[in-house]
């Protein structure tokens, strides 16, 4: 275990050394992702083809079926080129997220090239709004990662815009359109949309035109704390081609005030265990508060933020 603390959080490294993992006994797809409404008790479940609207004793309330449907990566949102050919593709949940302030839930799949649909809370088979923008990763496989927070100040009343980070694809002539991170919008006349931009700048940062194929992002975790949004990823040491392979672990930092990203810094992060071995790449994260012993132990206050990793 190691403390780090140069960017606002506490981050306690700790260090999985598992053999074999262990057979999870159910029967929801393996891909996906869940919610929880404090409020209602309600747990909401996104997988492969299917959204599960479940009470907080585990009884399913709600399923809804969203895939296959018949799509093509080589379609637009909107339309296919003449020679595009759909066929029935799988819809894999790629972000859930309850938005507490329009009190809704925000359901994206990797079909039609990763749009969103807002969902009732009380009722996910009730879609209030779909939204014809590419938000989220159009394959199973590819890494997205979201949540809510405050972002720069803009003329809404609402301060809170949508943190999202997407693994690129390449699978498709648009997906050079979707950053590689963004803030956007949450108010419903611009829903999605960059929450920022201007001519050069904006809301959103891309990779390199010419490293984004092969320098491949996989994002494993987002947060806010303090001022600041975050996100823990890993990716190749270096974008070049003659470069070793070897991938580490990064802390992306963004000032939330900042609507251009010039505050965007990343910072490796790894450790050394006392007998020399090192682990370099994450595999999950989460964000909590610390209990009396634990914040006594790092010097900080039970108030503090504290990143807690595997890896």
């Amino acid at each position: 275990m190691e403390r780090f603390q140069r960017t606002g959080v506490v981050l306690i490294i700790l260090i999985s050394v598992l053999g074999a993992q262990p057979q999870a006994n159910h029967n929801f797809p393996s891909k996906g992702s869940n919610a929880t409404d404090i409020s209602s008790r309600l747990v909401y479940v996104g997988a492969v083809n299917k959204l599960y609207q479940i009470t907080n004793d585990l009884n399913i309330l709600t399923v809804v079926t969203t895939g296959p449907q018949n799509d093509s990566y080589q379609c637009t949102i909107l339309e296919c080129p003449g020679g595009a050919v759909k066929t029935p593709m799988d819809n894999v949940n790629k972000m859930l997220l309850i938005d507490s302030n329009a009190k809704n839930l925000i359901v994206c799949g990797s079909l039609f090239q990763g749009i969103c649909h807002i969902r009732n809370l009380h009722n996910i088979s009730i879609v209030e709004q779909e939204v014809l923008e590419a938000v989220v990763a159009n394959t199973a496989n590819a890494s997205t990662v979201a949540f809510i927070a405050p972002g720069p100040p803009l003329t809404s009343a609402e301060n809170n815009v949508l943190y999202v980070a997407v693994t690129f694809t390449g699978n498709s002539p648009y997906r050079s359109e979707i950053p590689a991170v963004s803030s956007r919008s949450l108010a419903r006349d611009r829903l999605f949309q960059l929450a920022a931009s201007a001519v050069t700048t904006g809301t959103r940062l891309f990779v390199n035109n010419y490293a984004r194929e092969t320098y491949i992002i996989n994002y494993v975790y987002g947060f806010s704390s303090e001022r600041f949004s975050y996100f823990l990823t890993t990716q190749y040491k270096s974008s070049s081609h003659y470069a070793s392979k070897e991938r580490i672990t990064k802390l992306v930092r963004i000032c939330q005030d900042d609507s251009h990203y010039h505050s965007y810094t990343e910072i490796p992060v790894d450790c050394t265990s006392k007998d020399g071995t090192k682990f370099k790449t994450v595999s999950a994260a989460y964000v909590g508060k610390p209990g009396h012993e634990l914040a006594q132990s790092l010097e900080i206050t039970t108030n503090d933020d504290v990143l807690f990793a595997v890896f």
